[in-house]
Order: structure tokens, then C-alpha cells, then sequence
């Protein structure tokens, strides 16, 4: 896959996912998806970000970033979860572990994340 800007509908989910931190932290991670490339991406399951190295780094530890929301179906069962990955105070990476037989093909919309207990 040749690299290629962020999405609208991407930018959206991450900026849904990242609601519960307090500014600035959270504008920033949303700037730094806003200005990465993707590098790689399995439609539904995971995408690798390329954050340009000028901007500037968020103060939270490798790994996920907290709170993990939970991925809801439309019939109100839980479907997996997403995680927003960060290494080196840049995002790397969203992924869409999957609790159901078979593999997301598409990203969640927005108003399937839940922060609380379905």
C-alpha cells in the first residue's frame, strides 16, 4: 500500500476515541492523526500511522491509550474493542480486535463505541 493521507471518517473515529482525555492531550493526538500518513491498513482491523517527526510528541507512556472504548453491534452485543496504539509520544496505530467469529470488513461507525458496560 502506498502511503496515503488519514481519511475524514478515520480522523473521526480516532477523534471518538480519544473523548474521554482532557486538552490538550487529546487535540494533540488528534492533530498528529490529522497530519500522519497511513502506511498500512486491513480495512476494519488495523491501521499503521507514519506521524511526521516535527510534530509534537504527547506525554503518555508506549502502548495503548486509555480507556479502551468497546465496539457495540447494532444488536447491543459487544462486537470487540479499539485501541489507539502510541510509541515514542506518537500515534502508530488503530486496531480493531474482534470478540465474534469472523472479522470486521469495515470500521465501526462512531455510535457504535461505548466507554461503558454494555
Amino acid at each position: 500500500m502506498n502511503e496515503q493521507p488519514v481519511s475524514k471518517d478515520i480522523l473521526h473515529l480516532v477523534s471518538a476515541l480519544l473523548v474521554k482525555l482532557p486538552d490538550p492531550t487529546r487535540q494533540l493526538l488528534v492533530e498528529q492523526v490529522h497530519d500522519a500518513l497511513v502506511v498500512n491498513e486491513v480495512p476494519g482491523q488495523v491501521i499503521n500511522f507514519a506521524v511526521p517527526s516535527y510534530v509534537m510528541k504527547a506525554q503518555l507512556p508506549d502502548g495503548p491509550v486509555y480507556p479502551i472504548p468497546a465496539v457495540i453491534g447494532d444488536d447491543g452485543e459487544l462486537r470487540g474493542e479499539l485501541i489507539l496504539w502510541l510509541k515514542n509520544g506518537h500515534v502508530i496505530g488503530l486496531e480493531h480486535p474482534w470478540f465474534t467469529d469472523d472479522p470486521p470488513e469495515s470500521w465501526p461507525d462512531v455510535a457504535h463505541i461505548s466507554f461503558s458496560p454494555g
